[in-house]
């Protein structure tokens, strides 16, 4: 920023920069979300194939 900028164009740079970083908050929360729903699916993935992992054993053992 130059030191001659008017207040009105300080402010609108303000209002810019608040926007741009709603925004990108705004994204931080969809892929946050996405993450939390992709890391309960792989849970879910582990946890069946651990069911499926000692199924296989308790048939290889009888």
């Amino acid at each position: 920023m130059e030191p001659t900028q008017s207040v009105a164009e300080k402010e609108k740079r303000i209002w810019d920069l608040r926007s741009e970083l709603e925004s990108m908050n705004q994204r931080c929360d969809v892929y946050g979300k996405n993450l939390l729903v992709i890391l309960r699916d792989m849970e879910d993935q582990k946890l069946k194939l651990s069911v499926k992992v000692q199924n296989a054993r308790l048939s290889l053992k009888e």
